[in-house]
This record gives C-alpha cells, structure tokens and sequence, in this order.
C-alpha cells in the first residue's frame, strides 16, 4: 500500500478539527454546538461525491473524476470505507463512460476488493454490476455473465431486491 500524503483535503479536515478544538477548549461556544458546526461541515464536505456524480450525468467527465478523486481522499482521511467503495465505484462508471473500460474495471476491481474484505455485501453487488457493465462494453460476454450471476446469487442471499432486480437487468442487457 502506498504511503499516504498530507493532501490538500487532509489539511482541510486537520484545520477544521483545530478550529472545534479551538472554540471548545476558548469556550466560545457549548461542546454540543461544536460538535453541531463539525457534522455540519464535514456534511458540506462530503457532497464531492454528489458533484461529481452530477458532472458526470451532465456529461463533463473531466470534473467528475476530479470530484470523485477528492472525495475518495476525503474518505482515506475519515477511515470510511463505504465512502472509499462509493468512490472507486464512481470513477469506475466515469471512466466507463470515457470508454476508457480497463480503466473503469481497474476501479470497479479496487471496489470489490474493499467491498470483500470489509463486508459490505451490498457493496459487492453494486461492484460486481459495475464489472459486469465493463466487460459487457468489451464485448467479454461470458464475464459480464458470470459478474451478473454472482450479482443475483448475492442479493439473493442477503435479501436485497433491488440488487437482485439490477442482477437480472446486467444479465439481460448482456445477452441483447
């Protein structure tokens, strides 16, 4: 694993936890709304993912992948793993629609593998269909089958409907 950097995001999180620090320990305001300002603040900040979610739907790639690389900084600050998932997933699906597919399998890959070892079972499937997508535009059909199935077979096992409904559709529009 490489070492992490103090990166621009970091600092922004250190400064901010300096700053509640601050205004507690000089008493300006209650620990309660201290607390408050915190979630507020790291609730704006965290709204990376949705922007660049948006740019890529508006179709300016360029500043999703930008916003989905903060993001997935943000969440190696915060030691969030559901948050590292949804960005890895996210610049999968923006450089799927770059055609840039080995790219996208890359992250999608990247997003198991986290989803895997951490737990998150809806993560898999929300991963596995992301492959499933990339090997389909590589025209790797007996792959983007097998991610398919191990899609449904999860979902299926954990109760998850939509993931199972979204299962059926890779598989379907597979075999289109």
């Amino acid at each position: 694993m490489d070492p992490i950097s103090l990166t621009y995001e970091m600092a922004v999180v250190l400064a901010l936890l300096g700053f509640t620090v601050f205004l507690f320990v000089s008493e300006i305001v209650r620990i309660d709304l201290a607390a408050i300002l915190v979630m507020v603040l790291l609730g704006l900040l965290s709204q990376e993912q949705g922007l660049g979610n948006l740019e890529d739907v508006c179709g300016n790639v360029g500043p999703a992948i930008e916003y989905h690389h903060q993001a997935l900084s943000l969440s190696l600050v915060l030691g969030s793993e559901e948050a590292r998932s949804a960005a890895l997933g996210s610049l999968g699906n923006a450089y799927l629609s770059l055609k840039n597919f080995e790219q996208a399998l890359d992250y999608y890959q990247q997003q198991l593998d986290l989803a895997e070892a951490s737990g998150q079972q809806r993560s898999v499937g929300v991963a596995l269909g992301g492959l499933g997508n990339a090997y389909r535009s590589l025209e790797a059909h007996g792959l983007a089958l097998d991610a398919a199935r191990r899609r449904i077979e999860l979902a299926q096992s954990i109760g998850d409907r939509q993931g199972e409904g979204d299962g059926y559709c890779n598989m379907g529009s597979t075999y289109l």
